[in-house]
């Protein structure tokens, strides 16, 4: 489960040796309102995977509308539904969007991921496995308190070529391609790794200052290009609370 199509693409092999059943939350259009929806079935037939009735629900513009209008349903509603569509599909292990400040859809996208994870174990008892991968830091990175129960999956030569292309096949994507190999190079992309949810700490993290993404925000709207930026406390937690409020909501 992922906030952007084409985030799976840090964990291309993952999804080859996995070939899980793949839900994101938005259609990747960003500001330009370019769709990746039609890259990212591309990709998804091309490692043998699918995806779920959760696929693109909305345009980038309409979640941060969704944000900043505080209709916490709107991401409410998800923990319900990838809940039964994971118990349908017997799902065992998720992985998703680490939760890094950076951008408030991949944040949110961990908590409704965290909530639909104990909404299952709220219903049958069954505790899923929760993983996340990072996206805006080295793609081979790790936090050092997860790397004993972290997942890592190394990528051959031939591995790391077909990673490539897949990337390259995002032509949505390739600004921050060409942009992230400039900056890390091929070899970071050669480890995988996923590792225990933990978005406790990241929250702890925003005690004490502010999230990147306000941050930028603020400074967008000083250049005047933004109206208001979106507030971690008067818009997001508001929205956590809902989200987490629905693990133990009567689905009758």
């Amino acid at each position: 489960m992922v906030g952007h199509p084409g985030h799976e693409l840090r964990v291309y092999h993952w999804l080859e040796t996995h070939r899980p059943l793949m839900c994101c939350l938005t259609d990747g259009s960003g500001l330009l309102e370019t769709p990746r929806m039609e890259s990212a079935t591309r990709l998804l037939a091309k490692v043998g995977a699918s995806h779920g009735t959760l696929f693109g629900r909305a345009s980038d513009k309409q979640v941060y509308r969704h944000i900043l209008d505080g209709r916490a349903g709107f991401f409410a509603g998800m923990v319900d539904e990838l809940a039964q569509a994971w118990i349908t599909a017997e799902i065992e292990m998720v992985a998703g969007d680490a939760a890094e400040g950076f951008n408030p859809t991949h944040d949110l996208c961990r908590w409704i991921v965290d909530a639909a994870v104990d909404r299952v174990k709220h219903l049958t008892g069954r505790q899923l496995e929760n993983y996340e991968f990072l996206l805006e830091a080295r793609p081979d990175a790790c936090p050092a308190h997860w790397r004993e129960s972290a997942v890592w999956l190394p990528l051959d030569e031939k591995a790391i070529e077909r990673k490539m292309a897949a990337a390259f096949d995002y032509p949505e994507l390739k600004p921050e391609v060409d942009m992230a190999l400039k900056h890390f190079g091929v070899k970071a992309f050669a480890l995988e790794c996923l590792y225990p949810s933990n978005i406790q700490h990241m929250m702890d993290l925003w005690e004490r200052e502010l999230p990147i993404y306000e941050r930028h925000g603020r400074q967008r709207v000083g250049e005047g290009h933004y109206q208001t930026p979106i507030y971690y406390r008067q818009h997001v937690l508001p929205i956590v609370q809902a989200i987490r409020e629905a693990v133990t909501a009567d689905s009758r």
